[in-house]
């Protein structure tokens, strides 16, 4: 394999860079560090790459790097599209390479890993950690950036193509990245280079007999594929074409052949009918499972009707959503009369199949263990105690008639049975030893315990906050203190157990040490717990009140904020915030659309009429209390109110006024 660090390049602008350090390699190419360049990475394409391959790469990356996307990039500097900066040109001034933004991929994971349930609750141990906390609100949240990076593409006169769950990065805020740039099909002038692969699993039906090497695609095909991704995020992991029961004559087709006919799981006239252990399409709102027939029933044969990513975005964007009262990690569409993934839960515990693998896995995997524990408890239970005693006490017996019968056979089998249970206490003693030695050393260690408590009893014993939906706003200290008292609670009960559950005969000292590890579980147990409770609302206090999303992807013109505290000094607990921002950069309209957040979610969203002239927005916005008629053209803090008597407004010239109250039923409305 060559060995790339300290390799020279050109870059098409005339300039000289030095690759670093090797970041990944895979079919086409090698991935590595720019040095001096922080800001870039470089891709060098295989030395044994076919020549004619070389070339067709060589032109499409050259006109790429001439045509930077506007969208590629956020003001605030994130990539949206993984796009080549620059081609990178070797000593026989052929293209090698390119280089590209360089990306965070220490908070990203592939999509597929939160569109699948499964790969959320048990995510890679040497990756992010964060989609354990996902919730439906997030997916759909996701699904609204990735038609955004969608756009952004099209915008560019690209065509994915190669448009897999791989190519899509999701950071922990949900923001979307399309990688693999390169590969997509562009068009620059009257030429167009094609993108000649594709994954038969998220390909157009039109596509499926062509030939991907010459074929000139068109963003339809796209948007086709697009529906599927949203389809994945929002029905729990299950593929439109490929988890549902054929009603249909003979054995159910393939999925391009489903496809081809618009048989999708849930489609109005589809003979393919969901999963039963799948979430139902029902749950949706009915402007989204519109967009879903017209893009995977009626676009399978006419690619024109299927919605753009436009479309998806504002269909899911206009979604109301409400948390269960049940459980607050179930999230869904306010149209529905009860908690649907409750209902899929109850379905789910009633239809234990095979179909069922992945969903059902960690209840499985919970159910073995708790079988073992019985089993291991019946075992010991049923060691033969009883008879072991009425085997030694016949013994006795017979040694003390002996006795009386005879000295010598005193003599022979009192010592005897004197050095046995003398054996017996000795080997008592050595296990308490071992066992007193054991919890007073993984203690001292202060790693042990924090392990257990970490990986052990985060999330169990010590109660995690699904409100803190991004794991890195968790502080170091007070969770490592709250982790060690609680692995140390574990160690010291286990001790415990083993000292007192056992024969206390000859082992006077031992069942005290049991009896006081015991007191010191009970008490290091429960301040575990409520140093990490504390810990959780300080990180949820801290999300609320300075995690405003709205800003990543829409230039702001104006916000203003209210917060709520419990008593004067207290912290915030409960922030709201209303913003006017532009909804379409770029589209001359400026100061169109107003959008309420109470924390970090998003409550009510409103388009301004044409004619509405908001001036100075910044200066046209307050925080007026009803009760006691104050009005504050900056943010506040307040306590002692009512939040339904506590209002947030943004005055147009006119008079009028855009305006909601923050309390239960807070919605934006125009007076």
């Amino acid at each position: 394999m060559q060995n790339l660090v300290g390799q020279r390049f050109r870059l098409d602008d005339g300039r000289t860079v030095r690759l670093g350090a090797q970041l990944a390699r895979a079919g086409e190419g090698t991935v590595t560090e720019v040095a001096g360049h922080p800001e870039w990475v470089a891709k060098i394409y295989h030395a044994h790459l076919p020549k004619q391959g070389l070339d067709a790469r060589a032109g499409k990356v050259r006109a790429m790097a001439a045509a930077k996307p506007a969208g590629a990039r956020q003001p605030d500097g994130f990539v949206v599209l993984a796009w080549p900066e620059h081609a990178l040109l070797g000593p026989d001034n052929r293209v090698r390479g390119f280089v590209m933004r360089r990306i965070d991929t220490s908070k990203t994971v592939e999509v597929h890993s939160l569109s699948n349930p499964s790969d959320r609750a048990d995510p890679n141990p040497k990756g992010p950690q964060w989609p354990r906390a996902i919730t439906w609100l997030h997916l759909v949240n996701i699904a609204r950036n990735l038609c955004r990076a969608v756009d952004s593409a099209h915008k560019a006169g690209a065509v994915i193509g190669d448009f897999n769950e791989r190519n899509i990065l999701v950071t922990n805020t949900t923001l979307v990245t399309l990688v693999d740039c390169d590969s997509f099909q562009f068009r620059s002038g009257t030429t167009v280079y094609p993108c000649g692969v594709a994954r038969p699993e998220f390909l157009a039906p039109e596509l499926a007999k062509a030939d991907l090497a010459g074929h000139i695609r068109d963003k339809s095909s796209d948007l086709f594929v697009l529906a599927i991704h949203i389809y994945l995020l929002l029905m729990a992991g299950n593929h439109p074409f490929s988890r549902g029961n054929w009603t249909g004559p003979g054995e159910q087709p393939e999925a391009l052949e489903l496809a081809a006919g618009g048989h999708w799981a849930g489609g109005v006239n589809s003979k393919l009918k969901q999963h039963k252990a799948a979430p139902p399409v029902s749950m949706l709102s009915p402007a989204v499972r519109e967009l879903f027939e017209r893009a995977l029933g009626v676009g399978a044969t006419r690619p024109s009707r299927r919605p753009s990513a436009a479309e998806w975005q504002r269909a899911l964007a206009a979604m109301t959503l409400v948390t269960c009262a049940r459980d607050s990690s179930h999230v869904y569409a306010d149209h529905n009369r009860s908690c649907p993934w409750c209902a899929l839960a109850t379905r789910q515990k009633g239809t234990v199949t095979g179909a069922v693998t992945r969903p059902r896995a960690t209840t499985t995997r919970t159910g073995t263990r708790g079988t073992r524990a019985a089993t291991a408890t019946a075992a010991t239970a049923t060691r033969p105690a009883a008879k072991t005693t009425a085997r030694t006490t016949g013994a006795r017996t017979t040694a003390a008639t002996t006795a009386a019968r005879t000295r010598t056979t005193t003599a022979r089998t009192t010592g005897p049975t004197t050095s046995l249970l003398g054996q017996v206490l000795a080997a008592r003693t050595e296990l308490d030893g071992r066992i007193l030695s054991y919890a007073f050393w993984t203690s001292v260690t202060v790693l042990v315990p924090w392990l257990i408590g970490r990986f052990l009893l985060r999330g169990r014993f010590l109660p995690v906050s699904e409100q803190v939906y991004d794991g890195d706003i968790r502080p170091w200290w007070p969770y490592f203190w709250a982790e060690l008292l609680g692995g140390c609670a574990l160690i010291w009960l286990l001790a415990a157990v083993a000292l007192v559950l056992r024969p206390w005969g000859g082992r006077a000292s031992a069942v005290v040490a049991g009896a006081a590890l015991f007191a010191g579980a009970v008490w290091a147990g429960p301040s575990a717990r409520t140093a990490f409770a504390a810990a959780e609302a300080e990180s949820v206090a801290a999300l609320d009140a300075d995690r405003y999303p709205l800003e990543r992807y829409h230039p702001v013109c104006g916000s203003i904020s209210a917060g709520e505290r419990a008593a004067k000094g207290a912290p915030v607990h409960s922030r709201w915030q209303l913003f006017v921002y532009t909804s379409e950069p770029g589209s001359g309209q400026i100061c169109d659309r107003v959008a309420l957040y109470h924390g970090w979610r998003e409550v009510d969203v409103r388009s301004l009429p044409a004619d509405l002239d908001l001036g100075d927005v910044a200066g046209n916005m307050a925080v007026r209390f009803q009760e006691s008629g104050e009005s504050h053209a900056e943010s506040v803090n307040f306590w002692g109110y009512d939040p339904a008597g506590v209002w947030l407004e943004a005055h147009a010239t006119d008079g009028r006024t855009v305006t909601t109250n923050l309390g239960a039923e807070a919605r934006l409305r125009l007076r």
